[in-house]
């Protein structure tokens, strides 16, 4: 037996190192595994806790949109509208909040002088004059321009936009190199240039064609949208100058003042009863009547345009700004007298879901 334990003993002794070696090596693997176990068990929680975060996330996402499309649905349902077509874009991030037919096409009537303006700024120089011909008289509706009078292109432009002018309108597409056929084909292919698919111009004026039932312009209300933030994009100042109340418009001649045709601008006369109060101090008196010019729309115009003729009926046009938004609101074929409400009305549908979306 001693001779046994003296054996292990030398055994030992003599391979105490290795054994120590193998005993390390293998203590080293299993903090190892553990570590590694542990490293792998903390990567997998920390992906499941960020799938979980990403899962809350995305529902949240999903409740928000859901509530924002039974919002505009609930919202968009208790419109009473008399256009044919209305669409309500937001000019930054093109979200659409309320639309009814965006891409039926049908006529504008003078929506097409957007189209017109746009051509004649980027086509004419600066200080282009033209002057007003008997002929160009010869259109619908006279606005008190007078043949000889000789306009800068800009004054002449903001005039046809403010009162809607079919004869500033001729006046400039029979100015561009003398050539009508010509700048028809300009705003054709700014359409084309710009997106807009369904639209087609036939006239500079968008006047129904005359002895025909052909309206002078076909679009939709998507594509007047993509026009007007155009246009707002490109002429941001020009368009400071009709998009107001009333003007002056000067030529070389005479000057003109002007009124804009978007009611939207104007006021309405408020009438209130102020009634003596009991008791009375001395004989009581007739009733007095204040009266107060209000605003008829409570938000800022950036842009307007409107348009009327039989085939298109009443359509308009404008640039709103909404809760620190710019609002793109375009109607068509809306009922005569009742394109300015249309317009009141869709302006504050989108200032109830943008109040309602942020809470």
């Amino acid at each position: 037996m001693e001779n046994f334990m003296d054996k292990a003993k030398d055994f030992y002794d003599d391979y105490k190192g290795i054994i120590f070696s193998i005993f390390f090596v293998m203590l080293g693997a299993f903090l190892m595994f553990l570590f590694f176990s542990y490293k792998q068990a903390q990567k997998e929680q920390e992906l499941l806790e960020k799938q979980k975060a990403q899962a809350l996330i995305k529902q949240k996402i999903e409740q928000k949109i859901n509530f924002n499309k039974n919002l505009q649905k609930q919202i968009q349902e208790s419109l009473n509208i008399t256009a044919d077509s209305y669409l309500v874009v937001d000019f930054e991030t093109e979200k659409e909040y309320f639309y009814k037919n965006k891409n039926k096409k049908q006529p504008i009537a003078s929506l097409t002088k957007i189209a017109t303006s746009v051509v004649a700024l980027e086509n004419f120089l600066p200080d282009t004059e033209i002057q007003i011909s008997k002929e160009h008289l010869k259109q619908t509706e006279n606005n008190g321009l007078i043949a000889g009078e000789i306009f800068p292109i800009k004054k002449l432009l903001a005039f046809m936009m403010m009162v809607s002018s079919n004869d500033a309108a001729y006046a400039v597409s029979t100015s561009y190199e003398n050539k009508r056929e010509g700048f028809l084909k300009m705003m054709n292919l700014l359409a084309n240039r710009i997106g807009m698919k369904s639209t087609l111009f036939f006239s500079e004026s968008g006047l129904d064609l005359k002895r025909s039932n052909i309206a002078g312009s076909y679009s939709t209300v998507k594509d007047i949208s993509l026009l007007v933030k155009y246009f707002y994009q490109n002429f941001p100042e020009f368009s400071k100058e009709f998009s107001v109340s009333n003007g002056r418009f000067c030529s070389k001649n005479l000057c003109h003042k002007t009124y804009n045709t978007n009611s939207l601008f104007g006021t309405t006369e408020v009438k209130t009863i102020l009634t003596q109060k009991p008791p009375y101090v001395g004989p009581e008196k007739e009733p007095e009547i204040q009266i107060e010019k209000k605003p008829n729309f409570d938000f800022p115009i950036l842009f307007s345009k409107t348009g009327y003729t039989n085939l298109a009926k009443q359509s308009l046009a404008i640039i709103t700004e909404v809760k620190d938004r710019k609002i793109i609101i375009v109607v068509l074929g809306a009922k005569k007298g009742h394109r300015a409400n249309d317009v009141k009305i869709l302006t504050k549908a989108v200032e109830k879901y943008l109040k309602e979306e942020k809470k």
